[in-house]
C-alpha cells in the first residue's frame, strides 16, 4: 500500500534535515491534526479483505456492490452520509458495516460512532 501524502512529506524531509532539526518541526506540528492517524490507519489487508468474504446481509452486500464498493479499503472511505443515501441501505445494514470495520480496526470518515 502507497504511503499517505504526509508520510511522504515526513520521509522527504528526513533525507534534507538532520535530526535535530527535523524533531523541531515535528514538534511543532504536535496536536495537530493533518489528517492522517496512525491508529486509524488502515489495516495492511484492508485492500484484499473483500465485501463478499465479509458476514453481511444480503441486503447490505447487495446495496454496496451495486455502488461498486468491493473490498474493505474503499467501504472505509465511505461517509455515513454516502451509504444512507443507497438505497435499501438503512440503519440495520449501517449499523453492520461499522461492526465489521470495527473488527478491522477501520471505521468510515467522520464516523464518531
Amino acid at each position: 500500500m502507497a504511503p499517505c501524502k504526509h508520510c511522504k512529506i515526513v520521509s522527504f524531509l528526513r533525507t534534507k534535515l538532520n535530526p535535530e532539526d527535523l524533531t523541531t518541526l515535528m514538534s511543532m506540528f504536535q496536536g495537530i491534526n493533518l489528517g492522517h492517524n496512525e491508529e486509524d490507519e488502515e489495516t495492511p489487508d484492508a485492500v484484499d479483505v473483500q465485501i463478499k468474504d465479509l458476514n453481511l446481509s444480503a441486503r447490505a452486500m447487495h446495496c454496496l456492490e451495486l455502488k461498486g464498493i468491493t473490498n474493505l479499503l474503499q467501504l472505509s472511505q465511505k461517509k455515513v452520509v454516502d451509504l444512507l443515501c443507497i438505497k435499501n441501505f438503512g440503519k440495520r445494514s449501517l449499523w453492520e458495516v461499522r461492526q465489521i470495520l470495527s473488527r478491522h480496526k477501520l471505521r468510515l470518515v467522520g464516523d464518531t460512532e
